[in-house]
């Protein structure tokens, strides 16, 4: 894969998915160039944060504001989620 490509695969992702966007401002942060970040980041890193990214915005939808309330859930959450905790303890209480 050339450069060009891999630079512009970079960009969709850091416009794609906020985990990804967050850990290349902290490497540039460090006080590294773009062109050190564009190097520095693989195509496997993308696809770690897709998973991650999903999960954040997942949670972040189910933040709630100082003095405001929800009628509803937001978005059911797919991983992490406590369904499946209550599930067995119902069970377990059964």
């Amino acid at each position: 894969m050339d450069f060009q490509s891999k630079m512009m695969l970079i960009e969709i992702a850091r416009r794609q998915y906020i985990t990804f966007e967050n850990e290349f401002r902290e490497y540039l942060a460090t006080g590294n160039s773009f062109n050190g970040a564009y190097n520095h980041f693989t195509l496997d890193d993308i696809e770690a944060h897709k998973e991650k990214s999903d999960l954040y915005n997942q949670l972040l939808a189910w933040e709630i504001k100082h003095a405001s309330t929800r009628d509803s859930s937001p978005i059911r959450l797919t991983t992490h989620s406590i369904v499946k905790n209550l599930e067995k303890l119902d069970g377990e209480l059964s």
